[in-house]
């Protein structure tokens, strides 16, 4: 008897995405062709600003406006045809089963609710009183320095990085089963950052929670991840293990590594500036 094949926990395959231009009459294309799968494991997703890594994981998400346009071969989530679920059915995903960390926490968070109240919202059939120690737990577990004050705050009373560590707190707290997360760390410190990465990477591993980990920053990717995508101009030009990065083929993941300033070995001068190919925008699709 044949094993049966697994499938990913997502899927994505052949995935366009486009922006229609209200100043041309053509379309821009963010996403061209992108193909690579998710299971249990932390993927990383790494590329220059506008190479379409977060135009990628809104689309996953449903999350783009309206001016977006959507297509692909296949585009599912734990067998859920994604590309055919309304906005109402992908409410009943996003937050207790997809998670989403997004860049920017501070427009994220609704300035009109404490922050408390927001990320209490994860548990509406329970207590209040129960609700407060499960939020104060994880603001704790974020390494916020004063839940109880964080509880009570609006967003416009916190300092950005709390902003983020609350976010984090708030998408964390349902345990989805995949999570997104979009420059999660931009905005905190090393220090923080550390322990922040730590926590995730504990609750990927204790509840088999998928990562999708985007981020302009290859050594922390290469660090974090089990698995490496290489995006630019809205294609993935190169996939690879994690501790291969090293060992990276494409021209482009190697440029990005060069341009990263070292600490180490006495090197001085100048930064090498990346050379780009007009050629890695008609790569193929990479099937990942």
């Amino acid at each position: 008897m044949k094993k049966k094949k697994k499938t990913p926990l997502l899927a994505v395959d052949g995935l366009h995405v486009s922006y229609s231009a209200h100043s041309r009459r053509e379309e821009v294309a963010a996403v061209r062709g992108v193909s690579f799968t998710v299971d249990h494991e932390k993927v990383g997703i790494v590329g220059e600003s506008g190479s379409g890594k977060s135009s990628l994981a809104r689309a996953v998400l449903g999350l783009l406006p309206p001016s977006a346009k959507v297509w692909a071969k296949r585009l599912s989530f734990d067998r859920r045809d994604l590309l055919r679920r309304n906005e109402r059915s992908m409410r009943t995903l996003r937050g207790k089963r997809l998670g989403f960390i997004p860049q920017d926490a501070r427009i994220a968070l609704n300035p009109v609710m404490t922050v408390g109240a927001q990320i209490a919202e994860a548990y509406s059939g329970m207590s209040r009183r129960a609700a407060r120690a499960l939020v104060l737990e994880m603001l704790e577990a974020v390494r916020m320095d004063d839940p109880e004050r964080v509880w009570g705050a609006y967003p416009h009373q916190l300092s950005g990085g709390m902003c983020q560590r609350a976010m984090i707190a708030m998408t964390l707290l349902p345990g989805p089963d995949l999570l997104i997360a979009d420059e999660p760390s931009s905005a905190l410190d090393v220090h923080v950052r550390g322990k922040i990465l730590k926590l995730m990477e504990e609750m990927a591993r204790e509840r088999g929670m998928g990562l999708l980990f985007i981020s302009h920053d290859i050594d922390l990717v290469g660090a974090f991840c089990d698995r490496i995508l290489v995006m630019y101009g809205g294609r993935i030009l190169e996939s690879l293990a994690a501790k291969d990065l090293a060992r990276a083929r494409h021209p482009y993941t190697r440029g990005l590594m060069t341009c990263a300033p070292r600490l180490r070995g006495g090197w001085k001068g100048p930064l090498p500036v990346l050379e780009r190919d007009p050629a890695w925008f008609g790569e193929g699709e990479a099937s990942l």
